[in-house]
Parts: structure tokens; C-alpha cells; sequence
């Protein structure tokens, strides 16, 4: 089988060829459909890992934190402007070579977004930490979640990074009264919480281990708006108290926290590292401990206390309510109900559904999708109800798709935004790239090549995505369903034949 220049799949001479095939090409003009694109498959081109870049967490392309103002000793005022090697015209530069550009897209669009993003009067300083976040959390590290879990794999390296928030943020005697640092939290149902004043928490209870919340990892789009956010102003809470729960687990337990001597006297047993998960506010406390990360690895806590003072102060003085324990689908319900609202925030797309049934499933072995959209459904207005289209594709999504496609898919549109992901519903909703579908050809032989199997089906997606990458920013949109279903025959073709 020899390739040619065009890179479409060429057929031996002698070789019987299906319907709808070219000596050519695998798809004849016919097959493909007036106006319909097709995406040509190059074995050699396929990525065989979907998210290698994993493997470079911690790169550091970029300057770190620290090094934007050298050795800094403590309370020492900031030289004004920093020294900044790595560009010398400021606030221009470090957007033109922002590669979390591409990710960070929504239905404004990129350039609307990098103006929000580096506006000229954030300052050299902001957008070199917003630069060093986009690369080495959202793009080298997969994610505010996934980074987190990469960096502190180790009890030991939990432990160090939650007693440097400690003793970085200290409580204030402002907050002190309303600072809990035990169990006998109180504890409301949702719609009383409006009737009570909230509690305050420290960052260094907080978890970042997946039982910390049903809902799957934020996207990279939402958590560099949220980063921005914070850097500008602050950690807000106050407005918005995060909604908790505390957690079950106790990896942590074994070691003795340095608030131990603030809990004499007082009733329940000490929260132990790590003991408190999200109900509603998971996105804004992952990107919050990542950016804190990215300074505790740079030793750069006088950066923090003297450009971004806002930031400092805010995570002494973290606003909550507590809920009370209730079954992990009605957390999601709520969860998803409080999604729907806000700019940043989104109501949960397609694959937000699908992972979270999955989490579900493996974290309290529920699997009732019909129950749970409908209880959705009677709390949200019809335009974000979960009815249709879009419920058939996360019921075939759950039912049909095998593990690694999903994996694939829920990485993409976490890194590219739903807007700006290679598939939509229509996409999804196809039964023709499922496992087991056969495409049809006059022999059996090559109806059993044209098959589609998990392997091929996975291998399609990997191509799809990549050449979505490829695109110009303002060009990336998915395919019409008909040509994914053309590249997932290809690909089953391609899988069988090597």
C-alpha cells in the first residue's frame, strides 16, 4: 500500500476495492458527498498516546515567578519594572507567544479573549504568571486537577505543600472567631444556607483528590478566565460562598497539621489535610491552590504579597457553607442547576454529562441516567434542559463508546473549550462510528476490514484532533457528521490493514 503526495489511502494494484472506493483515493467524490469535507488518514501521522504532554509537567519554558524580581528578602518593596528577560516589548510579546491562546476560546473568540486576558494595564507582572499558568498547569500539566495530583503524588509532598499555605496565609485576627478548624462544622440543606452567615475556611484543608467532587475536572478554558480573575482582584468568595462537604477519606490523617494548637479547648476532632470537598466552587479552589503551587515551587510568596495583595489577603479570609451529607447524584443535580449560571461558567455540555455519570458509577455505583436527567430537568428553565439530541448522545455516549474514546474526548474539549472542540452532539450522536458498526462493500473481506472497532474507533478521534490543532483559531469548528463518519471508515480500514 503506497501513499501519495495527497495522503489519502491508496489500494494495491489487483487488490478487490469496495463501494464507494477510488483506485485513487478510499472515498470517491460520490461517497463524500456534495460540499461534504473529508480529512485524509496518514497512519504515520496518528498520535499513539492522545496527551503526552503530561509527561512534561513542570517544564519551564517560561521564567519562573520568582526570577521576574531576583532575590526578593521579605517585605522588601518590588523593583519597578521587573527585569523581564524573556520580552522586551511588555504586554506584547508575552501575548504573541501565549500558547494557551488556542485553548482559551469561546464564542467571543480568540483575540476578543487575549485582550481580556493581557489588556496593556494588567501589567508585565500579571501576564507573565497568567503565561507561566497557561503553560505549565493547562497545557504541560493537562489541567488545574491533573497538575495538582502530578505534582504532590506523595502524602509527604501534600503535607509540605498544605503547611507552606499555612504558614504563608496565616489567620488574621479579623477571622479568627469564624475560622474552623475541626469537624463539628455546621451543617444546612441548600435553601437554608441564605439564613445563616458563612464560616470561613483555610486553603489548606482543601482537597484535590478526585473523591473531592462528583463533577469532572474544570476545563482549561473556565480556570484561565478564573486565574485571570483572581490575579486582577482576588479570591471572591464573600459575594459567593463556595459550597463544601466534608470528605470521608483520611489519607492524611496520620499526620499531625500544624493548626493543632488552635483546636485546644474546642469541641470535634482536628480536620486533617485535605479533608474538605466541593459541592459547588471545586474550578475556583483548584485553580486557586495551582496558582499557589506555581509560587511555592518559585519561592515567590513576596510576589504574591506585594503584586497581587488582593490575592494574599483573600485567602485568609475564605467565605462557606457546609452541606449536609445527601446522596452524590443529588450533589450533581445541584451542582449542575448553579452551573447554568454566571459568565464564565457553563451549563454542562455533552461530555460534562458523560463524565460525570462516570464518576458517579465508580465513586457510589449509581447508573440511573434517566432518573438523574429528570430531576435535572425539573429544576433548570427548557432552553437548558437535558432532552433531545443531547440526551440520546450521552445515553449512546455512556452505552457505546469504549473508555479510552471518552478519555480522549473529555482531555480535547477540556483543553479547547465545547465551542471550539472537533465534535458536537451531531458528531457524537453517530451509531456509525461505534464499535460493531459495519460499512458496508461488496465482499465480506473488506466488510469485515471496514468494521469498526474500540481500536479504530479511537484511532479516528486521535486524528480528527489532530488535525483540528492545525487549524487557524477562527477556522476551528467540527466536521459535518458525514465526514467523521467517512474518517471513522478509514480508519477502521487502516486498523485492520496494519
Amino acid at each position: 500500500m503506497d501513499g501519495e503526495s495527497d495522503g489519502l489511502l491508496r489500494w494495491p494494484a489487483g487488490t478487490p476495492v469496495p463501494a464507494g472506493v477510488t483506485p485513487a483515493g478510499l472515498l470517491s467524490p460520490a461517497a463524500r458527498g456534495a460540499g461534504a469535507s473529508v480529512v485524509s488518514l496518514d497512519p504515520s501521522e496518528v498520535d499513539v498516546q492522545p496527551n503526552d504532554s503530561v509527561s512534561n509537567v513542570g517544564g519551564n519554558e517560561t521564567p519562573n515567578i520568582s526570577s521576574l524580581f531576583g532575590h526578593l528578602p521579605p517585605a522588601t518593596p518590588l523593583p519597578w519594572p521587573p527585569p523581564l528577560p524573556l520580552h522586551a516589548n511588555p504586554g506584547v510579546d508575552a501575548r504573541c507567544e501565549w500558547p494557551g491562546a488556542g485553548s482559551a476560546v469561546s464564542s467571543a473568540g480568540a483575540s476578543e479573549l487575549n485582550d481580556r486576558l493581557f489588556a496593556p494595564e494588567k501589567g508585565e507582572t500579571h501576564h507573565q504568571v497568567l503565561k507561566q499558568f497557561s503553560e505549565v498547569v493547562c497545557r504541560d500539566g493537562g489541567g488545574v486537577a491533573k497538575y495538582l495530583r502530578i505534582k504532590m503524588a506523595t502524602p509527604e509532598s501534600k503535607v509540605a505543600f498544605c503547611n507552606w499555605l499555612f504558614s504563608s496565609f496565616p489567620p488574621t485576627r479579623e477571622v479568627m472567631d469564624r475560622q474552623w478548624w475541626t469537624d463539628n462544622i455546621p451543617t444546612y440543606k441548600y435553601d437554608e444556607v441564605g439564613k445563616h452567615a458563612p464560616i470561613i475556611l483555610h486553603p489548606a484543608l482543601f482537597s484535590f483528590l478526585k473523591v473531592a467532587s462528583a463533577r469532572p475536572e474544570p476545563a482549561n478554558v473556565t480556570c484561565q478566565l478564573l486565574a485571570d480573575e483572581m490575579l486582577s482582584d482576588k479570591f471572591a468568595t464573600q459575594a459567593e460562598p463556595l459550597l463544601l462537604k466534608l470528605l470521608p477519606t483520611r489519607e492524611l490523617a496520620g499526620f499531625q497539621p500544624l493548626w493543632t494548637s488552635l483546636c485546644e479547648g474546642k469541641e470535634g476532632k482536628i480536620l486533617s489535610y485535605q479533608s474538605v470537598g466541593f459541592r459547588k466552587g471545586q474550578a475556583r479552589v483548584l485553580t486557586m491552590l495551582a496558582l499557589c503551587h506555581l509560587f511555592y515551587v518559585d519561592g515567590g510568596i513576596d510576589v504574591i504579597r506585594h503584586e497581587f495583595s488582593g490575592f494574599f489577603q483573600s485567602l485568609s479570609d475564605i467565605h462557606a457553607h457546609v452541606l449536609e451529607p445527601t446522596a452524590l447524584q443529588n450533589e450533581v443535580i445541584l451542582n449542575f442547576m448553579l452551573s447554568s449560571r454566571g459568565s464564565i461558567r457553563k451549563p454542562p455540555n455533552t461530555l460534562t454529562w458523560v463524565s460525570t455519570l462516570k464518576n458517579l458509577r465508580d465513586q457510589a455505583g449509581f447508573s440511573d441516567f434517566d432518573s438523574l436527567a429528570k430531576e435535572f430537568n425539573k429544576g433548570v428553565g427548557s432552553k437548558l434542559q437535558l432532552v433531545g439530541q443531547k440526551a440520546m448522545t450521552v445515553r449512546l455516549i455512556v452505552n457505546a463508546y469504549p473508555e479510552p474514546v471518552v478519555d480522549l474526548l473529555v482531555d480535547h474539549v477540556g483543553e479547547t473549550g465545547w465551542e471550539k472542540a472537533c465534535v458536537n452532539e451531531d458528531v457524537l450522536g453517530s451509531k456509525k462510528m461505534i464499535p460493531g458498526w459495519a460499512n458496508k462493500s461488496p465482499t465480506k473481506a473488506w466488510t469485515r476490514r471496514g468494521t469498526v472497532t474500540p481500536e479504530s474507533m479511537l484511532l479516528g478521534f486521535q486524528k480528527a484532533i489532530k488535525e483540528h490543532r492545525r487549524l487557524p483559531l477562527a477556522a476551528r469548528r467540527p466536521p459535518h457528521k458525514q465526514a467523521m463518519e467517512q474518517l471513522s471508515e478509514k480508519a477502521a480500514v487502516v486498523h485492520a490493514l496494519f
